[in-house]
């Protein structure tokens, strides 16, 4: 009796399916929530969604890429280091090639960049329609962002590009802002 009912568990556990290797869509939506720590900190993390681009199948796994995941753990680092005024935390996430055009038109390269956040009134970040786009060596973000400067709110269209560098280290290399459409 015993031999007949380990047959019957084998046979059952071989019947079954194995699971589908995960599939990794290259086009996520990333919203962050604030979560709290045991000790009361309070941090933001990404919180991955569909994009439109492609839907998604019952029955199939899906995961977020691991580079998409480090690109927006590394976004959230730029944006804290921008409000924080933290120069070491931008020149860690910030390539040596770093470039930026801001709404405004204006240009600055990472040593510029990190003296003008340093010399900032900026109080405040408020992100939205952020959709992330990557591969293995280059991870795009974009969306609309609302900075509090000096008490006034400026929105703009934004576009980050992130790039792995040949030692396997995610940087920065590009920021692009521009306004939206009245």
């Amino acid at each position: 009796m015993l031999h007949a009912l380990m047959a019957i568990a084998v046979l059952s556990q071989s019947a079954t399916p194995s699971p589908a290797v995960p599939r990794r869509p290259t086009v996520w939506t990333i919203s962050w929530q604030v979560v709290f720590e045991p000790n009361g900190r309070a941090n933001r993390v990404p919180v991955f969604g569909w994009h439109a681009s492609e839907a998604p199948v019952a029955g199939i796994r899906y995961e977020v890429p691991s580079e998409v995941a480090t690109v927006a753990a590394l976004e959230e680092h730029y944006r804290h280091g921008q409000l924080a005024r933290e120069g070491a935390t931008l020149d860690h996430v910030l390539s040596a090639d770093y470039f930026e055009t801001d709404a405004d038109g204006h240009q600055r390269n990472k040593a510029q960049a990190i003296r003008f956040a340093l010399d900032s009134s900026l109080t405040s970040f408020r992100d939205s329609h952020i959709t992330a786009a990557g591969g293995t060596n280059a991870v795009v973000i974009m969306g609309e962002e609302t900075a509090v400067v000096g008490g006034v709110a400026h929105t703009a269209l934004f576009t980050h590009v992130y790039a792995r560098t040949s030692d396997g280290k995610w940087e920065l290399i590009s920021a692009t802002q521009v306004r939206p459409p009245q």
